[in-house]
């Protein structure tokens, strides 16, 4: 489905997925004399935020946010004030922001002379500020997060132990794998020979073809080092539905002018020994031969994902006044239940009571049979990839007069010698991490809200290159370069129409009816949509015509969510 989404970098990202990774190696080099190298692999997610000294990953950390004297910028506090009280009386103390420590994409990474710019949302603040960091908190760090088993004599080891990681598609998640010939039993890696090593990202795995991916080992100059080949594959976490129906026959009579008006009550068993509801039928009304409409339940639901554990069903007949009588219960379990998709499974309805009395007459209150059971599963982001489905990212940016004069510091377009300006920045951060998605890493990239030389013409849909006929920029880098080039040629205008960027991409989509193709198209801008009911009826028509094309808009320093929201709500 087609719609605006409004990014904000600073809410906790939830995992997308876990992949397990499985390593293997070849072609090693032999450090050994007198028989091969007994090789182990350590492994390591690079990161920009030091979790282990700020207390646990995920906890929100606070810092002090300080305004100089004669600054117009605002300072970050270099003391940290997690665990200590914030005093917000200090006159000098503007806010307090709140961020997640182990979001590695909430800042950029901190420059070589230690000065870096972050966006921030403080919490007393109404609006986004600018700070500028002149010391380093955020710690560049490489957090190991695990490694293998020691493999003896080989030079081509395959590691049996794996790694789970949570996967998040929106974070760049940097990892490092270093090999190791292990000569004793230290635990200091120093007293051991260096294998080589691989860098390389999650999503770079992920996206490869068939989550199989293969890179040469470096780290010895002079050498070769052999090759590195990790696989991964995302666990199951019981992404399945089930589509159940039942019927009933026979069931006993509760009505005194009447037949039943049964039910069914299905129940989840709990490690306790309890029980908990997870779905109820419909009423079918005076019969003692009912059948039930077919109802989808996931199977986390029914089971928890336990394929084995008890499920009981319990039948009642319906009242008026809520006082439902009791008919019978049956238990089953998800494991029985799918293996009845080729034919029908009947349960017996028991009453305790009855049978407890030790009638001999008494069978069972009736019976319940399971007419069909069909197992569906939900394709996750990365069951596309492996399935071959291509990403095909656009971008488009805002050109208008509202950005300020490029030549001038407060421009958004201001091109720095020192550093990115926003538009870079947020370019950087999204293509770094989509390309990894796409095989040939060719991106057209647009602008809009701008005159164009010649002539001074007004154009919401030229090509950053200036070529409408081939508007692809190879990589990312290849993107910025045009970005850069167009600032130098076109004069900054307006208005902000986005209708004709999103038109333009619609008409690639709607030409895939193949579902191989998925269509991104990043928007970023810094201003109101002044074309709102066209950009409606863009992403409405999209929604009809191609569902595999996503509208994803980028504000830029001004408020941007209600525009984003009503969008959102069109589509």
């Amino acid at each position: 489905m087609a719609f605006i989404g409004d990014a904000d970098p600073f809410t906790a990202a939830i995992p997308a997925t876990k992949v397990e990774l499985t390593v293997s190696c070849r072609n090693l080099l032999d450090r050994d004399t007198f028989s091969k190298s007994d090789p182990t692999l350590h492994a390591h997610m690079h990161t920009h935020v030091h979790a282990p000294a700020l207390g646990p990953p995920h906890a929100p950390c606070s810092y002090e946010l300080l305004k100089p004297d004669n600054n117009p910028t605002f300072l970050l506090c270099v003391r940290l004030c997690m665990f200590e009280p914030v005093n917000l009386q200090d006159p000098n103390i503007v806010g307090v922001a709140s961020i997640r420590p182990a979001s590695p994409s909430s800042f950029p990474p901190p420059p070589p002379d230690g000065r870096m710019e972050a966006l921030l949302s403080p919490a007393p603040l109404s609006s986004r500020l600018r700070f500028l960091l002149g010391k380093i908190i955020m710690l560049q760090g490489n957090i190991p997060f695990g490694r293998t088993e020691v493999i003896d004599n080989t030079l081509n080891p395959d590691f049996v132990r794996k790694f789970i990681l949570d996967y998040f598609f929106e974070e760049r998640q940097n990892l490092r794998f270093d090999l190791y010939d292990l000569d004793c039993k230290s635990d200091n890696l120093s007293k051991h020979d260096f294998l080589g090593q691989a860098f390389c990202t999650l999503g770079e795995i992920v996206g490869s073809l068939g989550g199989r991916l293969e890179k040469p080992l470096i780290g010895i100059p002079g050498k070769k080092c052999g090759t590195i080949i990790v696989r991964a594959e995302e666990l199951s976490n019981c992404r399945e539905s089930v589509m159940l129906q039942f019927c009933g026959n026979k069931l006993d009579k509760k009505d005194f002018f009447g037949k039943s008006d049964p039910f069914l009550v299905f129940y989840r068993s709990n490690e306790d020994g309890s029980y908990t509801i997870c779905h109820k039928t419909e009423v079918v009304k005076n019969t003692l031969d009912p059948v039930w409409q077919a109802f989808k339940i996931p199977v986390r639901a029914l089971c928890n994902g336990d394929y084995d554990r008890s499920i009981k069903v319990e039948v009642y007949d319906w009242d008026r006044d809520g006082g439902h009588d009791f008919i019978g219960e049956f238990s089953t379990s998800y494991r029985e239940m799918s293996r009845s998709q080729s034919q029908f499974h009947i349960y017996e309805v028991l009453n305790p009571k009855k049978k407890g009395k030790k009638k001999k007459k008494y069978q069972n209150s009736g019976t319940v049979t399971l007419l069909s059971c069909l197992v569906d599963t939900e394709l996750s982001f990365l069951d596309y990839i492996r399935g071959g489905t291509q990403i095909n990212f656009t971008v488009a940016i805002d050109f208008t007069a509202s950005n300020g004069n490029p030549s001038q510091p407060t421009s958004l377009h201001y091109m720095s010698p020192y550093q990115m300006n926003d538009y870079a920045m947020a370019l950087r951060a999204v293509g770094e991490i989509i390309q990894d998605y796409d095989s040939d890493k060719m991106f057209p990239a647009l602008g809009f809200g701008a005159k164009l030389p010649p002539d001074g013409r007004v154009s919401h849909e030229f090509p950053l290159n200036g070529n409408p006929q081939n508007p692809y920029c190879s990589g990312i880098e290849g993107v910025m370069e045009a970005y850069y080039q167009s600032l130098k040629s076109v004069r900054l205008y307006g208005p902000t129409h986005f209708s004709p960027v999103i038109n333009h991409v619609a008409r690639y989509a709607s030409a895939v009816t193949d579902g191989s193709q998925y269509f991104i198209l990043l928007i970023i801008s810094d201003g109101v949509i002044t074309d709102m009911a066209q950009t409606k009826e863009s992403i409405v028509n999209v929604r009809y015509q191609s569902s595999l094309f996503h509208v994803f808009s980028l504000q830029i320093c001004t408020t941007f969510r209600n525009v984003g929201k009503s969008a959102a709500n069109a589509g």
